[in-house]
């Protein structure tokens, strides 16, 4: 009998927790304009928060926003019309779980356009798959794709971005660790880039013309710098004060088409107005993320 009391008052006491911390949250329902290459844009966003003692709002809970202008509010035909609809859930003033951003341009110039992004976060950081759709809804067309997968804010597994107006398709893995690993293919216009990478160190380079096939340029690693690799990444597993003899070092570098995913989720994802992501810094307007790692050796 006492056992069955104690669950009882455990349950009271969990509901009256969980009530309390639901009367603590507050919710901030209007205008929410956006800024940046967006400052244009007028909309409506409703968010719960919670006020700490020195009436800092943290975010927590569902963030819904919504905008939907006609085009005399933007300085364009009575035709045109932009929506953009961006709903997620806040930690702490961090994103976590599914964000959905959905954008529509509509007889804008000469754009019909929808975007639409799945993204993934836990804490402040990606982690799981992050997915966008560029789509011409005059043709159905996919003009701009990009996938990717994260694990605690590092880029895990396969990727892959199209652009078909800028003739640019990327594909490839990175390892646990965020380096380059298998093959790597870069297509751009008439050139196709393949290489291959071994947890960041390359070990292929090969150049063709992407419509014959024909290789422009043929590359393998140099065996004595593999030699040298693989002697300093074990110094600095097992011994890691005798790298200060040698006479050359290890360093981290970035693959080109980093720069060119970067470029996309800050234009289109609007981190600055939506915050909550730890991996952009408000500071220097850039994303660092750890991924699309190479590994370079370097004379000290």
């Amino acid at each position: 009998m006492k056992f069955i009391y104690k669950i009882i008052i455990f349950l009271l006491v969990g509901s009256f927790s969980s009530n309390l911390a639901a009367q603590d949250l507050q919710t901030y329902s209007g205008n929410y304009d956006l800024s940046g290459d967006y400052f244009w844009v007028k909309g409506q966003a409703t968010y719960t928060y919670k006020e700490l003692a020195d009436y800092t709002k943290i975010r927590e809970g569902s963030f819904k926003f919504q905008s939907d202008m006609k085009g005399e509010e933007f300085g364009q035909s009575y035709r045109a019309r932009f929506i953009e609809n961006v709903s997620g859930q806040y930690k702490n003033n961090l994103k976590n779980g599914l964000w959905l951003h959905n954008i529509q341009l509509l007889k804008i110039e000469d754009i019909n356009a929808s975007i639409e992004v799945k993204a993934n976060y836990k804490e402040g950081k990606p982690d799981g798959s992050w997915n966008l759709e560029l789509k011409d809804l005059s043709t159905g067309a996919i003009k701009e794709m990009m996938s990717m997968n994260f694990r605690n804010g590092t880029i895990t597994g396969t990727f892959k971005k199209i652009n078909v107006d800028e003739g640019i398709e990327i594909s490839g893995n990175c390892d646990e660790n965020g380096y380059l690993h298998g093959k790597v293919v870069t297509k751009e216009l008439d050139n196709e880039l393949i290489r291959e990478f071994s947890h960041g160190v390359m070990q292929l380079y090969v150049l063709r013309d992407a419509k014959t096939g024909e290789v422009i340029e043929r590359k393998n690693a140099d065996k004595e710098t593999l030699e040298m690799v693989t002697k300093l990444q074990d110094l600095a597993k097992n011994n890691p004060a005798e790298l200060e003899n040698m006479s050359f070092k290890l360093v981290d570098d970035v693959a080109e088409f980093d720069k060119i995913y970067v470029k996309t989720i800050l234009e289109i994802m609007q981190l600055r107005d939506f915050p909550g992501d730890s991996m952009f810094s408000n500071r220097d307007d850039q994303y660092y993320w750890e991924g699309f790692k190479v590994i370079d050796i370097e004379k000290r």
